[in-house]
């Protein structure tokens, strides 16, 4: 119990009331500066958010190598995105508010399909979505469709130590999956089944999954099915027509 208090010296910050305790039949001062403890918390809480912060850039760029971002769309953010035409406006608009929901868009796997031509910003939005997906901490992957397909097969390879399902886990495991060029012919029945049971593993396990294409909704639903569609526009999903020129369109040829 505290039985009184004496005046002490800080050689920093001056003097300051020590309280006089008696604990156990002995009398003991608390002979710590509180403006020193406060200083010293101060400096504990700083250290401590460096460190949360240092931890929170590795782990980004443990992520970022992860994403398979190509080089040309790892700096695309919506702030670079150039939105000439209500369209493109509209587009920007429904990419931005999908990722500032993220936390929702997570909880009921909410899905996009982006439809259009090549070169009207498709893969722009959608990977300016995973960069921050990733910047906020959360696993974002960037695939095409004949990549995530070879990633599959490799499985088949003597040596290889997976099997296709652990290959499908590696594509059902990422909070965001950005699956590009889906439509396109991707050949056997058998790589169709991979596909469809890659992008049903993700719906089973809420995780929202972007599409990009060039195919409108009734040449996808015939390359993906019913059933896949259906399930893309679970929890809130949509699909998304860029349906402007190419921004490649009147750029000069190379000499």
């Amino acid at each position: 119990m505290t039985v009184g208090s004496e005046m002490r010296t800080c050689g920093k910050h001056g003097q300051y009331e020590a309280r006089v305790i008696e604990a156990l039949g002995r009398v003991i001062t608390n002979t710590r500066c509180p403006r020193c403890e406060d200083d010293a918390a101060k400096a504990a809480d700083r250290y401590a958010l460096a460190e949360a912060e240092e931890a929170k850039k590795r782990r980004v760029e443990a992520l970022m190598r992860r994403a398979s971002i190509p080089t040309r769309f790892k700096d695309k953010t919506f702030w670079n995105y150039e939105a000439n035409e209500a369209g493109q406006e509209r587009a920007l608009k429904i990419a931005r508010a999908y990722a500032d929901a993220w936390d929702r868009v997570l909880a009921k796997g909410t899905s996009l399909i982006f439809s259009g031509a090549p070169g009207t910003g498709k893969t722009h939005l959608a990977c300016a979505i995973a960069n921050r997906v990733i910047a906020n901490g959360a696993s974002a992957v960037y695939s095409t469709v004949s990549d995530a397909l070879r990633s599959i097969r490799r499985a088949y390879e003597p040596g290889s130590g997976l099997s296709e399902g652990d290959a499908i886990n590696a594509l059902a495991d990422p909070a965001l999956l950005v699956l590009d060029e889906v439509g396109t012919d991707y050949g056997t029945d058998h790589s169709k089944v991979l596909l469809f049971d890659v992008l049903n593993k993700r719906y089973e396990q809420v995780r929202p999954t972007i599409i990009l294409t060039n195919l409108d909704r009734d040449a996808l639903a015939g390359h993906l099915g019913e059933r896949i569609m259906d399930r893309l526009r679970e929890g809130g999903g949509m699909m998304v027509s860029f349906g402007w020129a190419s921004y490649r369109v009147g750029q000069p040829d190379i000499a």
